[in-house]
């Protein structure tokens, strides 16, 4: 599968946040690295994983996977399976939106906004866990005429057209990195100012 600019830049995005892989590593034969597989080794692995317990569910809410909607992509040697991830709370998107807007464009860009888990494997077979949170630069947005749906689907379908933010965590919820686009070119590369 082709992966555009957008692709390419959230694979090197993860893999400059990838200092702390899970422990687990997996024997994989070509192709099966799947959205089905990895459903099964989350809830057979990582739920037992120090990264995922560390996570507050009472303190930041509840986080669910939504397994039916799997998307695979390769980049170079990294595979890479995402799915959306519903939260209970979306205080960590809002703090990612553009402050200079109004209070009226600023409840817009939360209901736009969007988080997804994604799962890469890299050459030795080690899988880590990313929550991605994407948060739609305004004038994109009013381009989309405020869609969701069309601001995940520049996303999914890797067109290399989203323009806005997008920040990785751990699944507990310490923050790694964000990269900002334009058109689907990082125009600020990802920093780490959280460690």
């Amino acid at each position: 599968m082709k992966i555009t600019t957008l692709g390419f830049a959230i694979a090197l995005l993860l893999i400059g946040c990838q200092k702390t892989l899970t422990e687990k590593q997996a024997d994989f034969g070509e192709g099966q690295f799947t959205p089905a597989y990895v459903q099964e080794w989350f809830n057979n692995n990582f739920v037992h994983s120090t990264e995922y317990t560390a996570y507050d569910s009472t303190k930041y809410g509840a986080k669910r996977v939504d397994w039916k909607k799997g998307l695979y992509r390769r980049s170079g040697n990294a595979e890479l399976v995402s799915f959306p991830l519903i939260k209970g709370r979306r205080q960590t998107i809002s703090s990612a939106i553009d402050t200079t807007i109004s209070k009226a464009q600023f409840q817009k860009t939360l209901e736009a906004s969007f988080t997804r888990v994604l799962f890469s494997k890299n050459s030795k077979n080690e899988i880590s866990v990313r929550v991605l949170d994407y948060v739609p630069e305004y004038s994109y947005l009013q381009s989309k005429n405020f869609s969701r749906a069309l601001v995940e689907a520049d996303v999914n379908s890797n067109s290399g057209k989203f323009s806005g933010s997008v920040s990785a965590k751990k699944w507990s919820g310490q923050p790694l990195s964000v990269a900002k686009f334009k058109n689907g070119k990082i125009i600020k590369a990802p920093y780490t100012s959280y460690r």
